[in-house]
Formats: C-alpha cells, structure tokens, sequence
C-alpha cells in the first residue's frame, strides 16, 4: 500500500517508522535537506540535548551556534519538534 505525494508513491509503512540518524550510511544527507526545519524529535530527545549543548556548541561553526545561541536549537510546530534549520539547508549542529 502506497500514499501518493504529487508524483512520489511513499510505503505507508513509513507512518509507523521512527526516525534514526546513521550518520555512516548517509554521510549527513539527512542533515543538509533544504526545508525549514531539521531533523524530527521526541520531547526526551530535547532534554538530552539541551543538557549536552552545552558541551558541544564550540565545535559547531559559528553560524549555526549564533542561530542555536539567538533562538534556540529546535523548533515545535504544532506539537511536532523539529532541530532548527539554518538557511534553510542545513540542521543546526550539522558542520559539513
């Protein structure tokens, strides 16, 4: 079974899949999709990097940290929770 996407037919089984980084088979792919926001997030997810941010924003290039530092790291768009994006290409911690 198949929903159809303007001309993309998409498994429905995708609506029952969680979302994973794999960051060696895509080699951050995922991270530089144009769109307005990242990649999506439980609310336990935010917690955790809110704790670890900390720890990791000096090896962010600067233009994601001053995005990050200005107006936070995610986004919550209707109850979803999205990382941010910066201009739009990129999530916010991605530093390909």
């Amino acid at each position: 079974m198949f929903y159809q996407i303007d001309n993309v037919l998409v498994n429905k089984d995708v609506v029952h899949s969680n979302f994973a980084c794999d960051l060696a088979v895509c080699k951050g792919g995922c991270c530089t999709f144009e769109g307005d926001y990242g990649a999506p997030l439980q609310p336990s997810e935010v917690e955790i990097m809110r704790a670890n941010v900390p720890l990791i924003i000096d090896i962010i290039p600067e233009e994601h940290r001053k995005v990050i530092e200005t107006e936070g790291f995610f986004d919550d768009i209707d109850g979803e929770l999205f990382t941010k994006s910066y201009n739009r290409c990129a999530c916010v911690f991605c530093s390909l």
